[in-house]
């Protein structure tokens, strides 16, 4: 209900959705504590707690051609709204200035977020747009090796991409979110992007 892509008829049918789960599921899953306070505080329904977990690296990998270890800022995100897209790429001006910068990640269906990241890659030497990775060694080389992970996601729970960045041991920028911190503890750094543009 607090994505912004979706307009209002997909959050209308997202909340319906959710009442319905509440009145007629047998077990509610929860993948946060937050999560499961939505349906408590919502629906008066408790919740299982599952958390997620990670893969651990069996050794440390090399970085991807190009790339040098703790030399680079990441990002991996579908490329929508709600993950802070924009507000990184406002700060890419200033970054790209100091250090390289790897996004990964598309939006699945094009749209002016996507074209801005390809237009950024296409005039920046500094920034690589490597799109949707589905190579888990190379995606868990480019979490570890990287200086600094940017994890903008806003909404709905505990997000996987993250955890397994911490299994990686990738250093963490976060966007303060519930749901962020419940996850980090005190293990990353917390940022409230703002808008330049």
């Amino acid at each position: 209900m607090q994505r912004d892509k979706w307009g209002q008829v997909g959050k209308a049918v997202f909340k319906r959705g959710a009442q319905l789960t509440a009145r007629f599921g047998d077990m509610l899953i929860s993948d946060s504590r937050e999560i499961g306070a939505f349906w408590n505080d919502n629906f008066d329904r408790r919740s299982v707690f599952i958390p997620y977990g990670g893969d651990l690296p069996l050794q440390d990998v090399e970085p991807m051609d190009g790339l040098t270890r703790r030399g680079y800022v990441l990002m991996v995100a579908r490329l929508v709204p709600e993950n802070s897209i924009a507000e990184f790429l406002d700060a890419a001006e200033r970054i790209t200035e100091r250090y390289p910068m790897v996004i990964v990640g598309s939006s699945g269906s094009g749209g002016p977020i996507e074209a801005r990241v390809r237009s950024l890659s296409a005039s920046k030497t500094a920034v690589s747009w490597l799109g949707p990775l589905a190579d888990d060694p190379n995606l868990y080389s480019l979490w570890q090796n990287c200086g600094a992970y940017f994890h903008g996601h806003s909404v709905g729970g505990t997000n996987p991409a993250l955890v397994q960045a911490m299994a990686v041991g990738a250093p963490i920028i976060a966007r303060d979110t519930v749901f962020n911190r419940e996850v980090l503890l005190d293990t990353g750094m917390f940022v409230e992007p703002q808008r330049t543009a």
